[in-house]
């Protein structure tokens, strides 16, 4: 059931829980712009609702280009927060996802979040419950520290400083361990960055330190860089690019059992043409990718789910989504179906997908957008994994490219949800 709140908001979709806070998605139809809205549980006692409420009222009094800006708050009758909708997503669901930040990402990034959350101490305010869910990221704009209003954690900034610095590590390098080293997982990640983190996870540094001091990193290292192990790097480059290559000619000349570890499967579909067989390149194709437009199909009129952030599919960008809505039963129980169809300026050769894991889908052709379903030539039935994923499609000239939602990865906690961050025709 959608939440109470004043009709300037309208709500589209709930996005889940974070804690004992509901999130939605909504437009402010006053300004015309979309807003997050975090609504506080309503068993949650008095002294609960006075420490969300007076939480957020004291990270709206700090302002920097990487917090999550505040508009507005409810009441101690009806707790809620109204804040900037980054449109992204946040760094626990790239982690989620396989995506850990790239070095140069984390050079730009970390010192923006390390600011903020100086500014944030500044003010006087400690966020109290910072990790890789706090954290959110769009496109080309600054990360932003958000997620105000948690059931604090601890209450000190130098505890502030060590969780971000932790979630920081993580973020490079996808594996929650205390002390490891990022240099030892992320090539080209200066050695200084494993001191840094260390020392404010220890206690040793403050945020503003710590922007500070990764503020003052070497810029990323070029390919031309040399090290006394480059020799090796490359024969066994070299020796992946051989196996890749080999890889991909077996898998233009047979059909692999679905559930082969080493290829991506190929499910076969009564109604695909028997000539199309999909093969998934080792390497993605180096080349401009081919306008689109995203067009809802299935439900069709109002009744797509999010259509307003569909556009976020072929935008270019994996961090802007396009979510589907959360079921509390499987996809599949009660026949529900989502189709997008794309009208692509040429005759594209791939497709890259981005989204959540286990996403079961399919992709097809069809002649026209009004073609019957029963006509729709299949060529694709599988799983998304973790990271990119690439399709090679069938040559087609005109007409229209299906994707399909057949099915949805259950969350561990009986909710089923998928995003899509970004489809991709390519030559």
């Amino acid at each position: 059931m959608a939440p109470k709140l004043p009709c300037r908001y309208k709500t589209q979709v709930r996005l889940g829980r974070d804690g004992d806070i509901e999130e939605w998605l909504a437009t402010d139809d006053s300004l015309d712009r979309p807003v997050l809205i975090r609504i506080l549980d309503s068993t949650a006692d008095n002294r609960r609702r006075e420490n969300f409420l007076a939480s957020i009222r004291a990270a709206a009094a700090a302002h920097h280009v990487g917090l999550s800006e505040i508009y507005a708050i409810g009441s101690i009758d009806n707790p809620y927060s109204v804040i900037e909708w980054h449109g992204g997503v946040s760094l626990e669901d790239r982690l989620r996802a396989g995506d850990t930040l790239s070095v140069s990402n984390f050079l730009e990034q970390g010192p923006t979040l390390a600011a903020a959350l100086a500014t944030l101490h500044q003010s006087g305010t400690i966020h109290g419950a910072i990790d890789a869910g706090a954290i959110g990221f769009s496109g080309n704009q600054p990360a932003k520290l958000s997620s105000f209003g948690r059931p604090p954690r601890y209450e000190r900034t130098e505890a502030d400083t060590a969780a971000l610095a932790s979630a920081m590590r993580t973020a490079i390098t996808g594996r929650d361990i205390p002390g490891i080293r990022p240099s030892q997982i992320a090539e080209g990640l200066p050695h200084a960055v494993d001191t840094i983190l260390s020392d404010a996870e220890s206690g040793s540094l403050n945020a503003e330190s710590l922007a500070i001091q990764l503020r003052s990193l070497p810029s990323v290292r070029t390919s031309s860089s040399k090290t006394s192990w480059s020799w090796r790097w490359s024969i066994l480059s070299g020796v992946l690019i051989v196996l890749s290559l080999a890889i991909a000619v077996i898998g233009n000349a047979i059909e692999v059992n679905p559930d082969s570890p080493f290829l991506f499967p190929v499910v076969p579909n009564a109604s695909a043409e028997k000539a199309l067989h999909p093969v998934t390149p080792t390497l993605t194709p180096n080349a401009r990718a081919y306008s689109s437009e995203a067009v809802p199909l299935f439900p069709t009129g109002d009744d797509f789910p999010n259509s307003n952030y569909l556009n976020f599919i072929n935008d270019d960008s994996r961090s802007t989504v396009w979510a589907t809505p959360l079921y509390f039963t499987p996809f599949t129980s009660a026949n529900n179906r989502l189709v997008v169809a794309f009208i692509v300026e040429s005759s594209p050769r791939h497709i890259e997908i981005f989204g959540t894991p286990g996403t079961q889908y399919e992709m097809a052709w069809a002649e026209s957008i009004s073609d019957p379903e029963k006509s729709w030539k299949i060529f694709w039935s599988g799983k998304l994994l973790a990271g990119t994923n690439i399709v090679r499609v069938p040559t087609r000239e005109n007409g229209v490219w299906l994707f399909k939602i057949t099915d949805l990865p259950e969350d561990g906690n009986g909710r089923y949800m998928a995003q899509v961050g970004m489809i991709r025709f390519l030559p």
